[in-house]
């Protein structure tokens, strides 16, 4: 078996509004046509109260907008992709699994699918090309199994939890190559940037790294531990 990414751009009520718009992304998950919801995520509130507008004159309903009005989730009561478009169905008749969620941005539409072998699945590639715009395939052999990690652990699970300066404490010590074996920043310059003492620098450091790790834990193999002692 193996597992396949397609990147295609066609006519999708969902992706066109975000077509050549930089900064927007909209994450896409669906019931095979029943129902769907999307999850956007723009660089400005603007843009974002643009999108969410264009989705609500096209059926969409509000059902969640993120405190810092960058996200925000808008659900459907059917599919019209699945319906107009048959990315995922069409895919499917050739005995190939969906795997979701999809993502929409403006370089076009990613799809992820487990394929059995055989002539079905060229039957179904050649029918899609005839059908998008474009389509970019590439496949990778099924060596070891990881779905649960790779499609079931969200962005808000991972990071949901952290501050906003924990967050900027990770991300610096990430591009200053802190992480990196030999390291090439110590946390001195790192807090000193930050313009915080080393102690508190570190302190957040940790507390983000234990936080990341404690959403993690449950997919990792092995039985989970009891939390420490100071942990709620």
């Amino acid at each position: 078996m193996r597992t396949a990414q397609f990147t295609i751009v066609h006519d999708c009520p969902y992706s066109n509004p975000i077509r050549a718009v930089e900064g927007l992304r909209v994450t896409h998950l669906c019931h095979r046509g029943r129902n769907a919801y999307l999850e956007i995520h723009a660089d400005t509130s603007e843009a974002l109260e643009r999108l969410v507008a264009e989705y609500r004159e096209r059926g969409g309903e509000l059902v969640h907008t993120d405190p810092g009005d960058r996200a925000a989730l808008v659900r459907f009561s059917g599919c019209d992709c699945c319906q107009r478009g048959q990315v995922i169905p069409r895919v499917e008749r050739s005995e190939a699994l969906y795997l979701p969620p999809s993502t929409y941005t403006p370089r076009g539409e990613t799809y992820h699918f487990l394929l059995n072998e055989g002539p079905p699945v060229q039957t179904a590639l050649e029918g899609l090309r005839t059908q998008v715009d474009s389509v970019e395939v590439t496949l990778h052999s099924l060596e070891t199994l990881g779905f649960e990690g790779e499609t079931m652990v969200s962005v808000g699970r991972l990071f949901g939890r952290l501050t906003e300066r924990q967050r900027a404490a990770l991300s610096l010590a990430t591009a200053a190559g802190y992480y990196r074996i030999p390291r090439h920043v110590r946390t001195e310059d790192l807090a000193r940037r930050m313009g915080i003492s080393r102690p508190g620098f570190e302190k957040l450091l940790r507390r983000a790294e234990g936080l990341i790790l404690l959403a993690i834990l449950p997919y990792l193999s092995g039985a989970e531990p009891p939390p420490p002692a100071d942990q709620p």
